[in-house]
C-alpha cells in the first residue's frame, strides 16, 4: 500500500493528511476480541507497505524481522513488553527499500535481560524511526554474560532515535557506515563488576565511518561499578568512541557526555578520530584527570537546539527552538533524509525529494527560546505518519546555523 504525506501550512495551522491509508491491524498476544493477529511477526509478514499495526498490552517473546515499511505502535496508554529471545536481535529491520519507512514506538525490551541487540537496523535505504524505546541489560551483565550493542545500525542512511533510553550495552548504540539522529535520548554503556572482571565495560556510543547528530542527549561510558582497587582493573569507557565519524552535538548544560567514573583510569568523554561540532553549553565530563576530548577535531559553535513532539491525532504538535536572541529563524517540516552538508551553515537532514515546507518564521526573542503550537486533524489516518523538523537561525541568509533534526511518529 502506497503512503504519501502532504504537509499543508496556512498561517498557524498545520494539516497532515495521508492518502490510501488502510485501517490499522491489531495484534494481541492473548487473542482478545477485535484483534487480527496474536504474533507480531505474523502481522508483519502479512502487512503491505505502509500498514499500521497497533500492538495491545501484553508480553511478546519472539524475534521479529521487518523488511517493508510498517509502523508498530502501542495501543493508547500502554507499552509493549518485549522479552529476550535467545542471543539474537529482538527486532531486526533489514533491507528496507528506499521510499518506505518503519516506525516503532512505546516498547520496553528485556527487563534487564537482553543478550543481543534489542533493535538491529541493517542495509536500509528507507527511513527508520525509533521512539520512546527502553532497553536495559544491566542485570544480565552482572551475571558475567557478554552483552552486545543494544541498538545496532549498519549501512543505513536515515535512522532517528527519539526519547529512547538504553542502558548496559557494549555499547548502548553502535553505528557503522550509517547516518543517525538521536534526540532527547539516554544511552549508557555496560558496567563491569567486581565479581566478573572479565566482562569489560562499554562506551555509550561507538561509531565508525558515520554521521551522527545528538541533541538533548545524555550519554555515559561504562566502568567497573565506579570502583577501583586490588584485583579490579582500572578501566572505564568514553561516552563517545569515534572512528572516521562526523558528529554534531547540541543541547544545554543539562545534557552531558560523561566518561565512566574511574579515578585511577584517565578517560576522555570523546575519543578516537573524526570531527565534532559541539555547542559550548553541552557538558563534557572526563575521568582520572583526562582532557574532555582525545584524538578528534573539535569545533565549538552555538548550534540551535530544536525539539518537536506530537501525540495522538487531534492533539497539537509542539516545536521549541533555542538559539541566539535576535536571530531570524526559519522552521521547516518534511521527512527525514540522508544528511547533506550545506556550506557554512551545517547539515541538512530533511529529504529534498519530499519537498520540505516552510512552517513558520520570525525573530528569536530576547530569551533565545521560541515555541510553536500547530493543531493536527482528528483523523485516524494520521497514525503512523512520520515527520521531521529542522530550523535555521541566523542574521542573514548564507550565514547562521542549521539546528538538529527532530522527528516523531504520530501514535496514540
Amino acid at each position: 500500500m502506497c503512503l504519501s504525506l502532504r504537509v499543508a501550512i496556512s498561517g498557524a495551522v498545520l494539516a497532515l493528511t495521508t492518502v490510501a491509508q488502510s485501517t490499522p491491524w491489531v495484534v494481541d498476544s492473548l487473542g482478545r476480541p477485535g484483534s487480527h493477529f496474536t504474533s507480531v511477526q505474523a502481522a508483519v509478514q502479512a502487512a503491505p507497505p505502509g500498514q499500521v499495526l497497533i500492538v495491545r498490552a501484553g508480553t511478546y517473546v519472539e524475534r521479529v524481522t521487518i523488511q517493508r515499511g510498517v509502523s508498530l505502535l502501542a495501543e493508547p496508554g500502554t507499552r509493549i513488553q518485549w522479552l529476550a529471545y535467545r542471543n539474537e536481535p529482538l527486532v531486526q529491520i533489514a533491507n528496507l527499500p528506499a521510499g518506505e519507512r518503519v516506525a516503532i514506538q512505546n516498547v520496553t525490551f528485556g527487563n534487564g535481560w537482553i543478550f543481543g541487540p534489542a533493535v538491529q537496523v541493517l542495509n536500509c535505504a528507507g527511513g527508520v524511526q525509533l521512539e520512546d524505546l527502553v532497553g536495559d541489560s544491566t542485570w544480565l551483565a552482572r551475571t558475567g554474560t557478554e552483552v552486545n550493542a543494544l541498538v545496532d545500525v549498519y549501512q543505513s542512511a536515515r535512522v532517528s532515535l527519539s526519547g529512547c533510553r538504553f542502558t548496559g550495552g557494549r555499547p548502548a548504540l553502535a553505528v557503522v557506515s550509517s547516518a543517525v539522529a538521536a534526540d532527547r535520548c539516554t544511552l549508557v554503556g555496560m558496567q563491569g563488576t567486581a565479581n566478573h572482571a572479565n566482562i569489560s565495560p562499554g562506551p555509550g556510543i561507538a561509531a565508525i565511518a558515520s554521521t551522527l547528530a545528538l541533541s538533548g542527549c545524555t550519554v555515559r561510558g561504562g566502568d567497573f561499578d565506579g570502583l577501583s582497587g586490588p584485583g579490579l582493573p582500572a578501566v572505564c569507557e568514553p561516552a563517545l568512541r569515534s572512528y572516521l565519524t562526523d558528529w554534531t552535538i547540541t543541547g544545554t548544560a543539562a545534557d552531558s557526555l560523561v566518561a565512566g567514573i574511574q579515578p585511577f583510569a584517565a578517560q576522555s568523554a570523546i575519543t578516537g578520530g573524526g570531527t565534532v561540532t559541539i555547542h559550548p553549553g553541552v557538558t563534557l565530563v572526563s575521568s582520572g584527570g583526562a582532557g574532555p576530548t582525545s584524538g578528534v577535531r573539535v569545533a565549538r559553535a552555538p548550534i540551535p537546539w530544536l525539539a518537536a513532539s506530537a501525540g495522538a491525532p487531534g492533539r497539537p504538535v509542539t516545536v521549541e527552538l533555542i538559539s541566539t536572541a535576535g536571530d531570524t529563524v526559519l522552521l521547516l517540516a518534511g521527512t527525514l533524509g540522508a544528511p547533506r552538508i550545506v556550506s557554512s551553515v551545517g547539515t541538512l537532514w530533511l529529504d529534498p525529494a519530499a519537498g520540505p515546507v516552510l512552517a513558520a518564521s520570525g525573530t528569536q526573542p530576547g530569551s533565545g527560546v521560541r515555541a510553536w503550537t500547530f493543531p493536527s486533524p482528528l483523523d485516524p489516518a494520521l497514525l503512523g505518519v512520520q515527520l521531521t523538523w529542522q530550523a535555521w537561525s541566523g542574521q542573514a541568509i548564507g550565514s547562521g546555523l542549521l539546528s538538529n533534526p527532530s522527528s516523531y511518529v504520530h501514535g496514540w
